[in-house]
């Protein structure tokens, strides 16, 4: 017995199940890509607030300890964001320290 395969291929109901079944699948696919993507920002989320918890209180224990005027303050604001800039925001302590010494990148 030979099989018709052009029948069996492109009967009408076959196609709308296999369009179904994608679909279907689709939107499956689709809704735990969001939960994936979802959970990850309120991971990322979660953990920036407790940077800026942690730098806050850095930042007010230094702010205790000197005595900085609010001029000098603005100045080193602006510099600092020039100085992260150029790095593209890839500062780090060593950096600070070498900038407040005033040591060049090469030494």
């Amino acid at each position: 017995m030979e099989l018709n395969l052009k029948y069996h291929l492109y009967r009408p109901v076959d196609s709308l199940y296999i369009i179904a079944w994608t679909l279907c699948h689709m939107s499956i696919c689709t809704s735990t890509l969001k939960s994936i993507v979802a959970e990850s920002d309120h991971r990322q989320n979660r953990m920036i607030f407790k940077l800026a918890v942690e730098m806050a209180v850095m930042m007010n224990v230094v702010a205790a300890n000197n005595n900085i005027d609010p001029v000098s303050l603005e100045r080193l604001r602006g510099e600092c964001v020039k100085e992260v800039k150029r790095l593209n925001g890839s500062f780090s302590f060593d950096d600070a320290v070498s900038w407040q010494k005033g040591w060049e990148e090469n030494e």
